[in-house]
């Protein structure tokens, strides 16, 4: 267990990475879950009305429509889908942060975010640019996730030996242990 000094508070003990883990897994099965079942009923009323929605020219025999003419509306589908993620990210993890200073995967995991100069929870600001350094990112291939992956495990690289992460870092904010 590794504590540490802050100003105005005393001494603190900082959130192991283990609970940050699992604060992440229990964040994202928060957040996935439900999004992945919107994602399933979206893409089978798109599949259903593309396969309904085609005709036979009786004189020619030609196939007009279907999935081939639905195509605009599955492409507006691949980009709306993630953006609705996105906003269920920032709705929950955001607004948890800045209200409670932990989701609801952290405070089961026992731990919270609070800002370095004062150990008050973020607020509004810290919150918006812990997600910002994180998360958007994530939505260029290959390289987005790779940018997560790397930030996520960036506490590990702290060498203040405060385990903050670059988003802390940017916010100004460490993740301390609650139970």
């Amino acid at each position: 267990m590794d504590y540490i000094q802050l100003p105005g508070i005393g001494t603190v003990r900082l959130a192991s990475m283990g609970q940050r883990f699992l604060a992440r897994v229990i964040d994202g099965l928060i957040v996935g879950i439900p999004a992945s079942i919107l994602y399933f009923v979206v893409i089978v009323a798109w599949f259903s009305s593309a396969a309904s929605s085609y005709t036979i020219d009786e004189n020619t025999g030609q196939i007009t429509g279907g999935p081939a003419a639905a195509g605009l509306g599955f492409l507006g589908t691949a980009f709306a889908l993630p953006l609705t993620l996105i906003i269920l990210e920032i709705l929950y993890e955001v607004t948890m942060i800045a209200l409670r200073g932990a989701t609801l995967g952290k405070q089961i995991a026992g731990v919270r975010v609070i800002r370095t100069q004062d150990g008050q929870i973020p607020g509004w600001t810290p919150s918006i640019i812990r997600w910002a350094i994180l998360y958007p990112a994530a939505i260029v291939p290959c390289i987005g996730s790779l940018w997560v992956l790397l930030c996520e495990l960036s506490p590990f690289f702290d060498n203040q030996g405060r385990r903050q992460g670059w988003h802390d870092k940017g916010a100004k904010t460490i993740v301390i242990a609650t139970k």
